[in-house]
């Protein structure tokens, strides 16, 4: 009861000798008791090789009898080029599957590039609509005069045109298609007013809070650019931390 199975073959892969493990006489060597194998098929002779990967034993290629027999070094010396092809194909087999991951990474990249091209596109054209409808709600305006219920209407146009342009800015940004614009900013209100886009790539298992230091000096930055190490800061953050 309790006697684990393969304790032969587990000796080879835990000592990992570069010789194949030859032990005879099973019945009364203490691999008896510690391998149940032994007395459930009658094995009188082992010999086993390690097989390898990435450095370490992960395996064993054996042999095994139910008589005595004296192993010439020629069987061990073929056994071990059997376990070493083995351990060359293993070799082989985890080199294509890391360079299928590599190549199926490159290609999400690329993907991704396209998204950001298209995204970059399709962000110039849309600036350009909101320029146009803004410039035409300032025209009315200046029309109608300020005292006009109806350009309190086209104000709204123009700020909420506003707010669109600011986002096709980040997008723009993202997609790197945007020239880099340096300003002088206020860091704290950059990231404070950022927050609420960034909490749109936070799931409701995490919790996003701003803690702004004070005092805080200006900085001569591209705010697209600093929106940008936000997002991939947060996005970063958020991918270690899946369980919330």
């Amino acid at each position: 009861e309790g006697v684990p199975e393969g304790q032969l073959c587990y000796a080879v892969i835990q000592e990992d000798k570069r010789e194949p493990l030859l032990v005879t006489d099973l019945q009364h060597s203490p691999y008896a008791t510690s391998d149940r194998n032994v007395a459930k098929y009658g094995l009188q002779t082992y010999l086993g090789a390690a097989v390898r990967k990435g450095g370490r034993a992960i395996g064993t290629l054996c042999v095994v009898y139910r008589q005595d027999r004296a192993l010439s070094a020629e069987d061990r010396s073929i056994l071990s080029l059997l376990a070493n092809a083995i351990s060359v194909e293993e070799e082989r087999r985890a080199a294509a599957e890391a360079l299928q991951r590599s190549e199926d990474a490159f290609r999400q990249v690329k993907r991704l590039e396209a998204v950001g091209q298209l995204a970059g596109g399709i962000a110039h054209e849309f600036n350009n609509l909101l320029m146009g409808i803004s410039g035409m709600a300032q025209l009315a305006q200046l029309e109608l005069g300020p005292s006009s219920k109806t350009a309190e209407d086209l104000q709204q146009i123009c700020d909420l045109s506003a707010r669109g342009a600011g986002l096709t800015k980040q997008l723009l940004s993202f997609s790197r298609k945007r020239p880099i614009d340096p300003t002088v900013i206020d860091l704290n209100a950059l990231v404070e007013k950022s927050a609420a886009m960034l909490r749109q790539v936070v799931p409701e298992t995490l919790r996003l809070r701003f803690e702004a230091a004070q005092p805080l000096g200006s900085i001569l930055a591209d705010p697209g650019q600093i929106e940008q190490i936000l997002v991939n800061l947060v996005i970063n953050a958020r991918d270690a931390m899946p369980e919330g």
